[in-house]
């Protein structure tokens, strides 16, 4: 955008994160959900749930993130499972389909333990609120969720 290159993309009026995540399949630059003119409510909304992968990623940060952008209050000294159950409990009550998490190649960050603890953590988050994960990044992306069998064969890598 900054080069001044055409975008291409399209704006969203039916509210239904399936639709989302086959347009996701397209060559699109951008998909807009239009909350003016279509029938999205508050519920439709919330359904998509997007954040940027912390720079430095572990699971208390991840939590911490989540939690931010889900307005929920957070207690200074709650361990990881306070913080994954209260995650969790929100998530589930507002109806979250979709989780978006962009610059997912942050996991790289990490050690290879903390790695695999963060991709362990994407996989329990999926299956236990089946949701459906979009994950944006460079490259180095694809790399981050390869290092873990279970969790990359769920993903699709786009051009």
């Amino acid at each position: 955008m900054q080069a001044g290159e055409d975008l291409v993309g399209t704006f969203l009026k039916t509210p239904a994160p399936e639709l989302i995540e086959v347009l996701l399949l397209a060559p699109l630059d951008f998909i807009a959900l239009d909350c003016e003119h279509a029938p999205f409510d508050r519920g439709r909304m919330d359904a998509c749930l997007a954040m940027e992968m912390v720079s430095r990623p572990d699971e208390r940060r991840f939590y911490g993130e989540l939690l931010s952008l889900l307005g929920a209050p957070q207690a200074p000294r709650a361990d990881i499972a306070q913080m994954e159950q209260a995650t969790m409990r929100i998530m589930k009550a507002i109806g979250v389909q979709v989780l978006v998490i962009d610059e997912v190649h942050n996991i790289l960050a990490g050690t290879y333990r903390e790695q695999r603890i963060l991709l362990n953590m994407l996989r329990f988050l999926s299956n236990r609120l089946q949701i459906s994960l979009v994950c944006f990044g460079v490259s180095d992306a694809r790399d981050a969720i390869g290092g873990d069998v279970q969790l990359a064969r769920r993903f699709e890598q786009l051009p």
